[in-house]
């Protein structure tokens, strides 16, 4: 089980990429021109393929561009929680502009939560929906 604990940090361009099992926690931290690598090139900032719930609290995404999907963020499972977050100038190539939550189909009747506290959105760009939580 891996453990991501960002706390007063500043990432900058690089893509975070969760493949093992484990919590993703940030602070006050900012993820900054961080771009996809990933193949397919989802979730700039963050890509969780594991079904571990993301704890975003006083977190920036700023800059971050992904040519498929999830301009910053796109997670795969448990949902997430931002309090006190910005998403600014966010692009995706798809939709999910800034968040792009897919639960896939062997999870189909599961439901996942995506919560949104006193988190701004601004300034993103893609071809639809600034969050897609299919």
């Amino acid at each position: 089980m891996s453990e991501f604990n960002f706390t007063n940090e500043l990432i900058n361009d690089k893509q975070t990429e969760i493949t093992t099992f484990g919590k993703f926690f940030s602070q006050n931290s900012c993820f900054s021109n961080c771009v996809a690598t990933s193949s397919p090139a989802n979730g700039g900032a963050i890509l969780n393929q594991f079904k571990q719930t993301l704890d975003l609290h006083s977190t920036v995404f700023t800059h971050c561009i992904a040519s498929g999907f999830g301009g910053a963020i796109v997670t795969n499972g448990n949902g997430c929680t931002c309090d006190s977050c910005i998403f600014y100038d966010c692009k995706s190539g798809e939709t999910g502009m800034t968040i792009f939550c897919h639960i896939p189909e062997s999870d189909i009747n599961q439901w996942t939560a995506v919560t949104l506290t006193q988190t701004r959105l601004s300034n993103n760009e893609g071809k639809h929906d600034v969050l897609d939580l299919n």
